[in-house]
């Protein structure tokens, strides 16, 4: 009786393993849930500041290799910009989106940006080395190796900059934008010269400078179209202060041919460097946001709301409308110089290409 006892109490005693660690193996998973849960639903910091980590960084992640995600764009594209060899290109837009391509927009690659600010445009020298990307928040970046590093640059703390022009001396002649505001440089370091249209209540849009910095428009709110022929010193006014808003402005080489597209479907032409505007029909009522032209100024486009691309091939005498694919907002257009090649960008992440190197785009909009 006693050695059954005993032999009773040792089997109490012993119990099964398993029985004993199925409670934390369960704990275990419970956590590993709750964490990929969490880890999932919060957003990573885009930028990774440049400074020791805290202790909140435990609780928020930061995110130190973000273009090494699939890309996946959703955020609204502003504006682009090729070289003239057209293949090498980038697109900026929204929460400081900057996008790369090295093959004519076959495939798109994402940027470490240093910026949550919106961009509004881009430019590059024609090496392709040096470029700048102006935007809301008078945010001015730059790259000096192709776009691979972008750094901030000082700005004027105006409202915000939608435009910006380079010449083929590698330094960022002007950033155009907000109230008042016609900015310029002369080193491509920093934006040191503040210069005024004279008109406290203009709001600019879009500028277009020639290739010798001296000769230059800007077009805004009100219809208005300011040109200088001095590299900003003064401005003179090329247009009525009464009249739809102008959104976009583009001029030929030669400094006579132009465009300026806005609200409302407007057109506007002129063939004497701005002495004189003329309306053209666009055959749409849609805003026009952007504008793309060739060299020759016999071919040139323009696109906006609803997908809207307007184009002609007679240097204006006649505007058709294309097939873009999308009803999304366009804001943006960019031509190779010999108008066969031609991308556009817009809302949701659309990208579109027409031409040789048509191909796959972003959020499957063609």
């Amino acid at each position: 009786m006693e050695i059954a006892a005993q032999q009773s109490e040792r089997q109490s005693g012993s119990r099964n393993p398993a029985l004993l660690a199925w409670p934390w193996g369960g704990a275990a998973l419970a956590l590993l849930l709750v964490s990929t849960v969490l880890a999932w639903w919060q957003e990573p910091l885009a930028v990774p500041p440049n400074r020791a980590p805290q202790v909140w960084s435990f609780f928020k992640p930061i995110e130190l290799h973000p273009y090494r995600r699939l890309l996946s764009v959703s955020s609204e594209l502003r504006a682009l910009s090729f070289n003239p060899d057209g293949r090498h290109g980038w697109a900026v837009g929204e929460g400081g989106l900057i996008l790369a391509t090295r093959d004519g927009g076959q495939n798109w690659t994402l940027r470490l940006s240093t910026t949550d600010q919106g961009l509004r445009a881009v430019t590059f020298e024609p090496q392709g080395r040096r470029g700048w990307a102006v935007g809301e928040g008078d945010v001015i970046l730059a790259t000096r190796d192709g776009g691979q590093n972008w750094a901030p640059q000082p700005g004027t703390r105006d409202q915000g900059l939608p435009a910006v022009t380079v010449q083929s001396q590698s330094r960022l002649d002007r950033a155009v934008g907000g109230r008042n505001a016609i900015q310029a440089s002369g080193d491509g370091a920093k934006v040191g010269l503040v210069q005024t249209s004279q008109r406290a209540d203009s709001l600019f849009y879009s500028g277009a400078f020639l290739v010798d910095a001296l000769s230059g428009w800007v077009v805004g709110a009100g219809g208005a179209i300011l040109a200088t022929r001095d590299g900003g010193q003064s401005w003179q006014a090329q247009s009525t202060y009464k009249q739809r808003h102008l959104r976009a402005v583009a001029f030929a080489p030669d400094g006579r041919r132009g465009w300026a597209v806005g609200d409302y479907g407007t057109i506007r032409a002129t063939s004497d460097a701005g002495q004189n505007w003329t309306l053209q029909s666009s055959n749409t009522a849609h805003h026009l946001h952007a504008l793309a032209m060739t060299p020759d100024g016999q071919r040139a486009w323009a696109v906006g709301d609803n997908g809207i691309i307007v184009a002609t091939t007679t240097g204006g005498k006649r505007w058709d409308e294309q097939t873009s694919g999308t009803q999304r907002l366009l804001r943006g257009v960019h031509f190779a110089a010999d108008g066969q090649r031609g991308w556009a960008v817009g809302e949701g992440g659309s990208l579109l290409l027409t031409g040789d190197e048509e191909g796959p785009a972003i959020n499957g909009t063609k």
